[in-house]
């Protein structure tokens, strides 16, 4: 269920041009978060993103994507669903 006060647990701190976005559910979050740093986990994101920037068609990494999130590693750690969003945008010569 949604909290009806989820504006205020949104946490945001935009200091540069946003190239790369993730949206999770909170079923990740204890794989994808850095609860103490305040941070995303960089070794959850990094092969994600590194992919997602290759790819000829993001359409190629669905089926990578949902074993990755069937995996047991990643079942054994949460018993959640786990919804996963990322988007990136591909730098052109004026950015």
């Amino acid at each position: 269920m949604t909290d009806d006060n989820f504006e205020a647990n949104i946490v945001s701190d935009v200091r540069e041009r946003i190239q790369e976005v993730a949206l999770l559910t909170d079923g990740l979050q204890m794989l994808a978060l850095n609860f103490a740093a305040r941070k995303p986990h960089a070794p959850f994101f990094e092969p994600l993103f590194t992919a997602l920037r290759g790819a000829v068609s993001p359409d190629d990494l669905v089926v990578p994507l949902r074993a990755f999130l069937d995996s047991d590693a990643v079942n054994s750690r949460t018993d959640d669903d786990k919804t996963l969003v990322l988007a990136t945008r591909v730098k052109d010569d004026h950015s």
